[in-house]
């Protein structure tokens, strides 16, 4: 099944959204993925890859598309854990990023 055919099946039920399927397709079923929970969206907006205003579902667009797909899985993992540890703190990671 394509990536599209997955997301229209699981989308049909109940209480199963954007960030679930995301997850689906890349923990379960090894695809490209970048699932955008609240830890990944607030430090994107911190970090300023996407604009201040952006909803999940627009940070969970631009950044499926921004970032390559041979880190996605690694760099969602690392971002979420940040967001845990340092609780979504991003002060140690800005001299890092290029703007």
């Amino acid at each position: 099944m394509s990536d599209s055919e997955i997301k229209e099946y699981l989308s049909g039920f109940k209480g199963v959204g954007p960030k679930t399927i995301s997850c689906v397709l890349m923990f379960c079923l090894e695809r490209p993925e970048f699932p955008v929970d609240v830890h990944v969206w607030k430090i994107a907006i911190s970090l300023g890859w996407v604009p201040p205003s952006a909803s999940r579902e627009q940070t969970y667009e631009h950044l499926n598309r921004r970032v390559p797909d041979d880190v996605k899985y690694d760099l969602h993992v690392l971002l979420v854990e940040h967001g845990k540890v340092y609780k979504n703190d991003v002060k140690l990671l800005r001299p890092f990023v290029k703007r």
